[in-house]
């Protein structure tokens, strides 16, 4: 999975669904939340993994490009603009015995599984330590890959990042 920076006028030319960044303003609108660049705006579906979207901050966006009448962009996670030290993270193709090391998961229970969420939408079936339903850098071993199931090696709990409204971290 890749994350090429685009304007908003390349993202128009896509002509199928894409994972794609794009940098600009943060503007809310009732219910709905907009990137803005210029007069231009796309439409964000889901809030970044690490943080919040809050208007007025100037942010690089990444996630998925849906083309359309109206395009919109589900959002997979976000940093201050132009923060190149933050990049996407992707999870890389799994194998049975693999051990992975992901720097950030939010942990979920679903129907009595606890599930690993990564950035860019993995889900993955944990094993091993229970762990609250939060941010943590885990070290997992896979043991099955359909659906992906992992034994937890280790957790470190984190807190999200949030930035303010000028797009500084908080």
């Amino acid at each position: 999975m890749n994350y090429p920076l685009l304007t908003f006028q390349q993202t128009r030319q896509l002509p199928s669904l894409q994972t794609v960044m794009v940098s600009g303003r943060v503007r809310c609108a009732g219910c709905n939340v907009y990137l803005e660049q210029g007069d231009i705006s796309l439409r964000l579906i889901g809030q970044p993994f690490s943080g919040l979207l809050l208007p007025g901050q100037q942010l690089d966006v990444w996630g998925e490009y849906v083309p359309g009448k109206q395009p919109l962009l589900i959002v997979h996670d976000a940093r201050r603009a132009g923060d190149t030290s933050r990049q996407p993270q992707v999870t890389p193709p799994l194998r049975v015995g693999m051990d992975v090391l992901w720097p950030m998961v939010k942990v979920i229970y679903h129907a009595n599984e606890q599930i690993a969420l990564t950035p860019d939408g993995q889900a993955v079936v944990l094993y091993g330590e229970e762990l609250d339903q939060r941010h943590y850098a885990v070290e997992v071993k896979i043991i099955h890959l359909n659906p992906p199931v992992a034994v937890i090696l280790g957790a470190v709990p984190l807190t999200p990042l949030f930035w303010s409204a000028q797009g500084a971290l908080a």
